[in-house]
């Protein structure tokens, strides 16, 4: 177990990297996924401990974003509101777990899988949701060799 779980009970307390998201969908909405890749990774793969604001000056600087306007803007009150306004909904979408995976079409999210799949057992869960949801027309949908994840 990684070194910066030890300040954690049975639950890693995520509030502050939610904040920290929201914060950079506030101040430059087109690096926020980057951003959220940058923290899965610093804290699952690298071990930084994203529950310490100490962390985030390090964190933002591969962003075009002033690290004092970041960390001035993990403060107030709305960015914790809109942080929890993202919990509630992921729990409207029946999300209770990572990593959980859905296709959104227009204002519709399909869950495709909760937990981990390898491409080969994901790619039909993706074109079975297609199928179930469009009928014949996902054949539009559904690539000749099968569904492309992107950047393939």
């Amino acid at each position: 177990m990684p070194s910066n779980w030890a300040r954690y009970d049975a639950v890693a307390q995520s509030e502050l990297g939610a904040i920290t998201v929201v914060t950079m969908r506030h101040l430059k909405e087109a690096e926020e996924f980057s951003f959220f890749k940058c923290l899965q990774r610093a804290f699952y793969a690298v071990n930084v401990d994203i529950t310490d604001t100490a962390a985030y000056p390090e964190l933002i600087a591969g962003f075009d974003v002033d690290t004092q306007s970041f960390i001035t803007a993990l403060c107030p009150e709305e960015m914790k509101k809109a942080a929890w306004d993202d919990v509630d909904a992921a729990r409207r979408l029946t999300i209770a777990g990572f990593p959980s995976l859905l296709l959104r079409l227009d204002t519709e999210h399909l869950i495709v899988t909760r937990g981990y799949l390898p491409w080969p057992s994901l790619e039909p869960a993706m074109a079975e949701r297609l199928y179930d949801r469009f009928g014949d027309e996902a054949d539009s949908l559904v690539a000749a060799g099968g569904v492309t994840p992107a950047g393939e």
